[in-house]
């Protein structure tokens, strides 16, 4: 929930405009939300990430485009392969 915040408020910096506010500072408009699982050391988590039509997603400034995974189980992922995880016995 706490990342879902953060990407609200970073979309609200991209757009020029907090949520349903009409102004005239507004540089895009808004797009919807996709949702997005992100797996991460706690488990695996689904997030509504907003859009914006021109501008494009907040996803992809905050966590990366086309990241899927934390960095942390990337390294985990990486460990295990280098200790001989992954070998066919």
């Amino acid at each position: 929930m706490a990342l879902e915040l953060v990407l609200e408020e970073v979309m609200s910096e991209m757009v020029g405009v907090k949520k349903w506010q009409r102004q005239g500072q507004r540089v895009d408009s808004r797009n919807g939300t996709y949702l997005r699982r992100l797996i991460t050391s706690m488990g695996a988590v689904d997030l509504k990430v907003p859009r914006a039509r021109e501008i494009g997603s907040a996803g992809s400034v905050i966590l990366g485009r086309y990241k899927r995974r934390t960095q942390d189980v990337d390294d985990a992922i990486v460990s295990a392969y280098v200790h001989g995880a992954s070998t066919w016995s």
